[in-house]
């Protein structure tokens, strides 16, 4: 797995280099994902802490701007 920038975006962006018939485990181990789960579900998991995470974040400014009053 190698990490390079998108010119458009300045993001990483993931190029997997399978290696000849190589299994789902394989490459998921490769790229250091669980090979248990289905990639939707690893998304899925990491979409919801972003969320979980601004919804925090956001929660704590409103406080703290309660408190300031």
């Amino acid at each position: 797995m190698s990490v390079l920038l998108s010119p458009r975006t300045a993001r990483p962006v993931k190029q997997t280099l399978d290696p000849p018939g190589a299994s789902r485990a394989q490459t998921a181990a490769l790229e250091g994902e669980c090979p248990h789960e289905p990639p939707s579900a690893q998304l899925s998991t990491l979409k919801w802490a972003a969320f979980n995470a601004v919804s925090f974040e956001r929660r704590t400014q409103n406080v703290e701007r309660r408190t300031q009053k």
